[in-house]
């Protein structure tokens, strides 16, 4: 999961820092076998502290009909779910957004897998917390964050072209659904193997339950309990981690909201 969210946010900051014009890149789909559960719980623990800080709690319900391995450029398609969780996130509502992902058989050896974000809290309420990807502060700089929101959807549109889906994302207040993706994947294997199963005990992602040398800096970090556990074991330092960690993240975040 960790992978998956890494090479998300690769392919994420290179487009956002790409002066190029949209209409003359080359964009390239990259298909290799890629476990969708994984690429969606990656882009939720890259999305997890912005969403904490408007007081939102996404949630994700796979439904057991997805295949668990497909055919599909990993780093795009985690691109086209983070550019839609994030713009959900930023509609300032408070409550619960829900992510409900579903398949639809189409033959013997593909599916379509549909993927959408669902607004469930009871009342819209402002936010005054500063979006993760928007306008700075600053009075110059104000309505810059429109036009990029553009930019990222107008890419994540062709992105759903190039993958023969759909794309479709609403900015009514009223609606439920504040976002929707939907494309046909080959299918690697259908079910989970017995190693999988084995290890599935736990969600593929939850917020980690500190133990007690890193309760004082790790009360709420998005990474799941075993692959923590996995690093302790390695003899990795907890608190160093997750320290750099959250310096990495954060210097990103500088950077992209820094006038170039």
């Amino acid at each position: 999961m960790i992978q998956s969210a890494m090479r998300t946010w690769a392919q994420t900051l290179h487009d956002l820092l790409d002066i190029t014009p949209l209409e003359s890149r080359a964009l390239v789909l990259d298909e290799s076998v890629t476990n969708p559960r994984e690429v969606i719980d990656g882009v939720i623990a890259l999305l997890a502290p912005a969403a904490a800080q408007r007081g939102l709690r996404p949630s994700v319900s796979v439904d057991q009909t997805v295949a668990t391995l497909i055919l599909a450029d990993s780093a795009r398609l985690g691109q086209i779910f983070f550019h839609l969780l994030n713009r959900a996130i930023q509609l300032n509502t408070q409550g619960e957004i829900a992510v409900v992902v579903q398949a639809d058989l189409l033959n013997a050896g593909s599916q379509r897998i549909s993927i959408e974000l669902m607004d469930t809290g009871n009342d819209a309420v402002h936010v005054a917390q500063q979006p993760l990807f928007g306008p700075s502060a600053d009075p110059a700089f104000a309505g810059e964050w429109p036009a990029h929101l553009d930019a990222c959807l107008a890419l994540c549109q062709i992105l759903a072209q190039r993958m023969q889906g759909e794309l479709s994302v609403t900015n009514d207040s009223t609606s439920a659904i504040r976002a929707s993706f939907s494309a046909p994947f080959s299918v690697e294997q259908w079910g989970p193997s017995a190693e999988l199963t084995s290890n599935a005990q736990a969600p593929l992602f939850a917020i980690a339950a500190p133990s007690q040398d890193v309760a004082a800096s790790a009360s709420s970090e998005p990474f799941e309990r075993r692959y923590l556990d996995a690093l302790s074991e390695e003899g990795i330092n907890l608190h160093t981690f997750l320290s750099a960690w959250r310096r990495s993240m954060t210097g990103d975040l500088e950077r992209l909201a820094s006038p170039a």
